[in-house]
């Protein structure tokens, strides 16, 4: 049960509540952390004054819409590969023909769909494979005409 304080400051109403609950929004998500000290202003405002551990940033509370997230970390397990498209199975699904000789199925990644890239027999792709399954893929990257030829020459002329 929360224990109430009140205290009449300034002519507005408030209410210094600590509680052992976290206080939650209408999906039952936590918007506070436990044991957090809220003064609550008139009717439906609520000021954070203080969070045992530790305080949010200024003017922000944790789970607030437009609270800085932290960056994702790209995932270190995936291959990446270069190949060539032999097949279009529909659907965003391809038969890739990889440099080491291997055929795999891979699907257009969120960021080629969203961008509208075209993908065709013949084009040059960069493909992540999983370690647990090398028979599936995902095209990250469509190389543009002349660019894997470009790339093949610096490479070469660099190991030189």
């Amino acid at each position: 049960m929360a224990l109430m304080n009140r205290v009449n400051m300034q002519s507005h109403k408030m209410a210094l509540v600590r509680t052992p609950f976290s206080a939650s929004t209408s999906t039952r998500r936590p918007l506070l952390p436990q044991h957090t000290e809220c003064a609550v202003i008139s009717d439906r405002r609520l000021m954070i004054t203080s969070a045992v551990g530790s305080n949010p940033p200024q003017g922000q509370t944790p789970g607030a819409p437009g609270a800085a997230r932290p960056p994702k970390k790209k995932s270190k397990k995936l291959v990446d590969i270069n190949g060539d498209v032999s097949k279009d199975l529909g659907n965003g699904m391809f038969q890739i023909k990889l440099e080491n000789g291997v055929t795999v199925m891979a699907h257009l990644s969120g960021k080629i769909r969203q961008n509208r890239i075209k993908i065709v027999m013949g084009d040059k792709v960069t493909v992540e494979l999983s370690p647990y399954d090398l028979t599936k893929g995902r095209i990250t990257y469509r190389f543009r005409p002349g660019e894997y030829d470009k790339l093949q020459q610096a490479a070469a002329a660099g190991s030189k």
